[in-house]
């Protein structure tokens, strides 16, 4: 009879021991899905926090480069060049249109001798007089 009961007794503690595995095994699993819950929510974060901040600084950049400057597209037609562009758009703000071609040139992102293909569109910077109760959007 003792044996039996030992028997029982084993049978036991091998059931309660397989219980605590599986009871192990399923807070484990809860606290991978727990940790990379926590990374994607982290990165998240990270990725607002990063955008919001370069955002604000390129509109802070943008406002603090020079009152009431703002950007329009120009349609390309047939024989233009930037120095054509520029001496038609050119302001007072620029001392002559080379400075303005610069500048169409830089904010571009080509090259002095790139040739201009009719129909594109070119960003050309412009410079309009700002009284203190009218906004000029910067987009």
């Amino acid at each position: 009879m003792e044996q039996v009961i030992r028997g029982e007794g084993r049978r036991m503690t091998e059931v309660r021991r397989l219980k605590r595995n599986e009871l192990c095994i399923r807070h484990e699993i809860r606290r991978r899905k727990l940790f990379i819950i926590s990374v994607i929510v982290f990165a998240i974060c990270c990725t607002f926090i990063f955008t919001s901040l370069t955002y604000a600084f390129d509109n802070r950049n943008m406002t603090a480069d020079a009152p009431g400057k703002c950007y329009r597209t120009v349609m390309i037609y047939m024989n233009d060049t930037v120095e054509g562009i520029a001496k038609e758009y050119m302001s007072e703000y620029y001392g002559s249109a080379g400075d303005l071609a610069k500048e169409i040139i830089s904010i571009n992102n080509i090259s002095y001798d790139t040739k201009l293909i009719p129909g594109n569109y070119i960003i050309v910077p412009c410079h309009e007089m700002v009284s203190p109760d009218v906004t000029i959007s910067m987009e």
